[in-house]
């Protein structure tokens, strides 16, 4: 062990040498650690650089200097006490340096930026269904007039989004994931005889004829669409349920009638799943879609069914490579509709509904959302850069019976 003094004139001798510790460690026979904790200890006092006289012990000199400053306040009376608080904070503040205003910053709305694509998801339109403002106290409405304003409404509110982003990034592509229910269906339970305005076969016929137009109309927009879509629940054919086919779906039938509508128009291109799902890949990305009804939820909560199915079907697509790629199957993002809540997080996108709160929703569920679907915008490098969720109507328009 070596005093201060010795530590800080070995220092001297050996700090322009490149293992200066090594040097010191080896003459000295201490460790260089225990060297280096020493030195760094004098650095802090404040010895290294008063090396010809007495170490200065800092901590000792604040000390000091706080208790001469505390037993001067004390002995003020409490008036001059406040004084001489606020003259300290004054001698603080001229002491801080002037805040430097920011300098703006011109920013070229006009440069163009990199290309994205826009996406859009459709789902849970239940068209056909019948919600009556009486029975559900106020609390939701919708029909197939009700659709059709909601569908007009949608489409104003795309063109304005459309116009504000088209100024900056160079759409060329819109992508459509239609994930099931379009259709309300009069054959699963009874109660759809109640809660259906219009048949099934004009349900069918209905929801076709406006999906082909909403088509149609980003087709006039955007030089290319593509489609993906797989069927809901209430696209059955059967009541109960694994007895059909997915293909045997009147949503399947639904897409399959709108792709041959559409087959004229050399910008669109509508893939349909086989399946209960898709994958789908854009501009790098890898999306999952699936309608979601057998993400059970808990407590009335979607999300943690949601969450744990994406994680066990990452596992499950982690044995398979991409047929075009070769490379592992991973998806990136996971579509889902059904659960009527919308929401994104962490990877997962839950659309939202046509129809808004209905006596199901409401009186058994306890809860309800207002009509909403998805927009979101993908970019190569970044993923989705915004998503947002488009309101169907004006909200806080609607007026609930409040008896006095």
């Amino acid at each position: 062990m070596i005093n201060d003094q010795q530590l800080i004139k070995l220092h001297e001798q050996y700090k322009n040498t490149q293992n200066k510790w090594a040097l010191v460690s080896q003459e000295t026979g201490i460790p260089k650690e225990q060297l280096r904790n020493q030195f760094r200890r004098l650095r802090r006092q404040g010895a290294v650089e008063n090396s010809g006289q007495p170490p200065v012990n800092i901590d000792k000199i604040k000390r000091e200097a706080k208790k001469e400053v505390l037993d001067s306040i004390g002995s003020l009376k409490p008036d001059k006490f406040w004084a001489q608080m606020y003259t300290m904070f004054e001698q603080v503040a001229t002491t801080l340096p002037q805040t430097v205003p920011p300098k703006p910053q011109e920013i070229d709305i006009n440069k163009k930026k990199d290309r994205e694509e826009m996406n859009i998801v459709v789902s849970d339109v239940h068209g056909g269904a019948k919600i009556c403002p009486e029975e559900t106290g106020g609390l939701g409405e919708y029909n197939w007039k009700k659709f059709l304003e909601e569908m007009e409404y949608f489409k104003r509110s795309l063109h304005s989004i459309f116009e504000i982003h088209f100024q900056s990034v160079p759409y060329e592509t819109c992508n459509v994931f239609g994930v099931g229910d379009l259709i309300e269906n009069v054959l699963l339970r009874a109660s759809q005889l109640r809660t259906s305005e219009i048949g099934l076969v004009k349900q069918v016929m209905g929801v076709m004829e406006e999906m082909t137009k909403f088509i149609y109309w980003l087709a006039q927009i955007f030089p290319n669409v593509n489609v993906y879509a797989v069927a809901g629940n209430h696209g059955r054919m059967s009541k109960d349920i694994g007895y059909a086919s997915p293909q045997d779906s009147f949503e399947y039938l639904i897409w399959h009638w709108v792709k041959e509508r559409l087959k004229g128009c050399s910008n669109v291109k509508i893939n349909v799943s086989d399946s209960w799902f898709m994958l789908v890949e854009r501009m790098g990305w890898t999306f999952y879609i699936e309608h979601g009804e057998a993400f059970f939820s808990w407590l009335g909560i979607p999300f943690y069914g949601q969450q744990r199915g994406k994680m066990r079907i990452r596992e499950m697509m982690m044995n398979y490579v991409n047929e075009q790629t070769g490379q592992t199957v991973l998806p990136h993002y996971f579509i889902f509709g059904h659960s009527h809540i919308p929401a994104y997080w962490e990877g997962i996108i839950a659309n939202g509904a046509w129809t808004g709160v209905s006596e199901f929703s409401g009186k058994v569920l306890k809860k309800g959302t207002a009509p909403s679907q998805t927009l979101f915008s993908l970019h190569p490098k970044q993923g989705i850069t915004f998503i947002r969720e488009i309101n169907l109507e004006p909200l806080r328009t609607r007026k609930i019976n409040v008896v006095i």
